[in-house]
């Protein structure tokens, strides 16, 4: 591109966030043009961010692609010559313009970053001696804002509230607002030409092997999920190809200064929802039923800046079909909804595994978004592209946090909870209108009870563990996991939520989770040699897959009642250690000396409800081995 930017082929462009929706988009036609193109992605190493960028005709030649950095750091390598024996990599030839698109987040901590991450790549852009960036912001950085007449169609004087976003807890919007107006700043303090791009939801055609948010709320409405929580903000959609089109007209043209709303039209949620229900009436399309959105003015072609700069929108139908075609159905848009609370763990993960690999679509809460070990694992699983979505996991806190992911779900399954944080996701649940709850509790809320007949082998659903016995013995883990199947069962009888409980016991196994979790560990630490002292707790042991194929059952099944227990055996300690020692003989296994188990009646196939209702357990060789496998596989043993 020369400099006087008259858009010729051969000049650099920066576009930051290339991978995605629409910077594939962007890249592609970038490309198409002539132009060479330095995209930055988050991961050089994941074929899901880059394959599809280096498929891409002109690719080969002009493409390089560069690791995104939070916050991003000077430079950006622009293709211009390094200063010999500078470290800093600084660039002595600069690239002439840059298209940004900025750091966005779902949870309030990252404001700060996100917003720093802009700044950076404006100061890096800044140093390169870049001369003019185009930042894709977004209408979300527009409304809601109460102040805005409402007879009047928004435009681009229109700001969104920030206080009030954060009163709703919306932080995508927060951080599109801020990180634009820090932009803003930016520009005006040093002198830096900027023009801003703030489209609506955006739709059309992927290029992406995955499907991004905007995209997944169109699956969650043809699958029979309702949108309602997006009345605060919706305001209209726009294709994808018109956003990067307007992008490149930006881009192109010198003379476009400010903001540029992007949106074909502006409407309201209640028209959306309808205008697809129309287009696919074979979908279960839950169409809005009361307008909460009286401040939105409607209005057609709102985006006159960007038509008289000759960028064209695509007709609505048009967009969708397209959507449609490339995406093709999966499967998933006519499958149930579930929540998976926990889902990044051990049993979690092949919960997740099963009910995609059944055709569901999922809700899964993690601890941590932002964390590739708690989300690549789920994310590179089969179906997860189009029937996943990933949710922040804050069960103290369910307003923000659980109600987005239970939100539309027929049932739900709940791993891991502490006593607070079951009855928050409880009472969520039951708001969002759950027919039926899955709790995973744990056989450790069954046992140890001294109370409990010494030549009764089956444990039933009477059979509670004795908490002051717990406390005296400090077993927290224990205690909570009582207390919390406890204060489960009051909540349901009190509110009148189907509940049924799995009581799974130390469950081993195959795992694709990236670490190791308590389970595991013991088997680990028993075959590396140290001591288990756990004839307080153990009772029996499960395999995973089994585990996670229980929690299903009950939940397809109705009829399913109650606890119940899950163990492929009931067996002391002795017989655990024993039967490893015997099938590891290389290993240093130490055998428990002295059993105090007394207490506890062996009995083989003790999960009897489970197996009437058709789970079969795996046997304990073909358990053992495979976990064994995956430790020497990933180097522990």
């Amino acid at each position: 591109m020369a400099p006087d930017g008259d858009g010729g082929g051969g000049g650099f462009v920066c576009v930051t966030g290339g991978s995605g929706f629409i910077g594939s988009w962007l890249v592609r036609l970038l490309l198409g043009r002539g132009y060479t193109v330095h995209a930055t992605v988050k991961n050089l190493h994941d074929e899901g961010e880059t394959k599809h960028l280096q498929a891409m005709d002109g690719a080969g030649a002009r493409l390089r692609l560069r690791p995104r950095r939070l916050p991003p750091r000077v430079p950006y390598d622009t293709g211009g010559r390094r200063s010999r024996g500078n470290d800093s990599g600084s660039i002595t030839t600069p690239v002439v313009r840059c298209i940004i698109n900025p750091i966005i987040v779902a949870r309030k901590e990252l404001l700060e970053p996100a917003v720093k991450g802009t700044l950076n790549v404006l100061r890096a852009a800044r140093d390169c001696g870049v001369g003019r960036v185009v930042l894709m912001s977004s209408q979300a950085a527009m409304v809601p804002n109460p102040n805005w007449p409402e007879d009047k169609v928004i435009d681009e004087d229109c700001w969104a509230d920030v206080e009030l976003l954060k009163k709703l807890q919306i932080w995508y919007s927060v951080s599109k607002t801020l990180a634009e107006k820090a932009a803003w700043d930016f520009a005006a303090t040093e002198g830096l030409q900027v023009a801003v791009l703030n489209p609506g939801m955006v739709l059309g055609p992927m290029l992406t092997p995955s499907v991004n948010v905007s995209l997944q709320l169109l699956l969650q409405l043809l699958r029979g999920e309702r949108l309602d929580h997006l009345d605060k903000i919706y305001v209209g959609c726009v294709d994808v190809r018109d956003v990067a089109d307007s992008l490149m007209m930006l881009y192109e043209n010198p003379a476009a200064q400010g903001r540029h709303l992007c949106i074909e039209s502006i409407e309201r949620l209640v028209d959306f929802t309808k205008k697809i229900a129309d287009l696919y009436p074979e979908y279960p399309v839950q169409r809005t039923l009361e307008d909460k959105q009286g401040w939105v003015a409607r209005g057609k072609d709102p985006s006159k800046k960007l038509i008289e700069l000759g960028s064209p929108f695509t007709p609505f139908d048009k967009t969708i079909r397209d959507t449609m075609d490339a995406a093709g159905d999966s499967g998933g848009a006519r499958g149930g909804l579930v929540c998976v609370t926990g889902g990044s763990g051990f049993i979690g993960s092949w919960l997740v595994r099963l009910l995609l690999d059944r055709g569901y679509t999922v809700h899964a809460t993690v601890k941590n978004l932002q964390d590739e070990g708690e989300t690549k694992h789920l994310q590179a699983l089969d179906g997860a592209g189009t029937r996943l979505r990933l949710f922040q996991m804050d069960l103290l806190d369910p307003a923000s946090s659980m109600r987005p992911a239970i939100d539309g779900a027929r049932g739900k399954e709940l791993l891991e909870p502490a006593l607070k944080g079951t009855l928050s996701v409880l009472r969520a649940a039951k708001d969002c209108g759950v027919g039926r709850v899955v709790l995973m509790s744990s056989k450790s809320a069954m046992l140890p009870n001294p109370a409990w007949p010494a030549d009764k082998a089956i444990v039933e659903d009477d059979c509670w563990a004795d908490v002051e016995l717990l406390k005296k013995r400090q077993l927290w883990y224990n205690v909570s996991k009582t207390l919390a199947e406890k204060a489960a069962w009051d909540f349901a009888e009190k509110e009148g939520l189907q509940l049924v409980v799995l009581n799974p016991g130390t469950t081993l196994g195959p795992f694709f989770t990236p670490s190791v979790n308590t389970s595991l560990n013991i088997l680990l630490q028993l075959l590396r040699g140290q001591e288990l002292e756990l004839d307080a707790v153990y009772t029996g042991w499960v395999d995973v897959r089994d585990v996670a194929q229980s929690a299903i059952v009950l939940y397809e099944n109705p009829s399913a009642q109650g606890r119940h227990l899950c163990l492929a055996a009931m067996e002391r300690l002795v017989d655990f250690t024993d039967k490893i020692a015997d099938m590891y003989p290389e290993f240093p296994v130490q055998r428990t000396k002295e059993d105090k188990q007394g207490w506890l009646m062996r009995a083989e196939d003790p999960s009897k409800k489970l197996i009437e209702l058709g789970v079969r357990f795996a046997p304990f060789g073909q358990t053992i081995r495979e976990t064994v496998d995956c430790f020497r596989s990933k180097g522990l043993i």
